[in-house]
């Protein structure tokens, strides 16, 4: 490997693990792992509840790796598009803050999102990819 090659790869790691999401207002929870978790997930949330959470420059994309809220009631606000019931956001980069709010009657598991894993794609020098 080229040094220039190792010095890209090295930026791009650095930029990633420098890079991190944060709960900036509500019972929102980041967890160990990085992930961030609607209030009690895997058990119920809680009616009236909110966060926010704050997106850095660059982040990459994130999944949700369980997804279930009252449909079209309580919803995950993610670039203007809120998912709800069971349709969940996968492979979605965020430009800005993510929001989360449940209403006033039916509850459910809730959701867990997690960053996603960064993918990689290695060429031999003189190969088209």
């Amino acid at each position: 490997m080229k040094a220039s090659h190792a010095l890209v790869i090295a930026a791009l790691l650095s930029r990633r693990s420098h890079s991190s999401w944060s709960v900036s207002s509500g019972a929102c929870v980041l967890d160990a792992e990085g992930c961030i978790s609607s209030p009690n997930y895997p058990m119920p949330y809680e009616n009236h509840q909110q966060c926010t959470i704050s997106i850095p420059l660059y982040f990459g994309s994130i999944s949700a790796v369980g997804f279930t809220t009252e449909y079209h009631r309580d919803s995950l606000n993610i670039n203007g598009y809120s998912y709800s019931g069971t349709n969940y956001p996968l492979l979605v980069t965020p430009t800005a803050d993510i929001t989360w709010t449940s209403d006033g009657s039916v509850t459910s598991r809730g959701w867990k999102l997690c960053e996603d894993p960064i993918a990689w794609t290695v060429v031999q020098p003189g190969c088209i990819a």
